[in-house]
């Protein structure tokens, strides 16, 4: 149990199950998965990469677009998300 409490934590864990629910096309819970570890950890470039892809899998690419800024603005650009917007 004490496994779990360190695990829900740790944005890395978060962001592994982001990715892997976006595997499996279960866009929504990709979606709330990259939202918690975006939320535990702002300043990770990862995590928003993680959840503008779950969001553009969606179709949601409004909300693609605004995450992509949100990072852009926070000075967490990289080749890979310039490539997803």
């Amino acid at each position: 149990m004490a496994e779990q409490g360190r695990k829900a934590k740790r944005p890395a864990a978060w962001n592994d199950r982001a990715n892997q629910l976006i595997s499996m096309v279960r866009y929504d819970e990709a979606i709330a998965a990259g939202r918690v570890a975006l939320r535990l950890n702002p300043q990770h470039y990862r995590s928003y990469i993680i959840l503008v892809r779950a969001y553009k899998r969606a179709t949601r690419f409004a909300e693609a677009k605004a995450i992509g800024a949100q990072a852009i603005r926070r000075g967490l650009e990289s080749w890979d998300l310039h490539g997803l917007l």
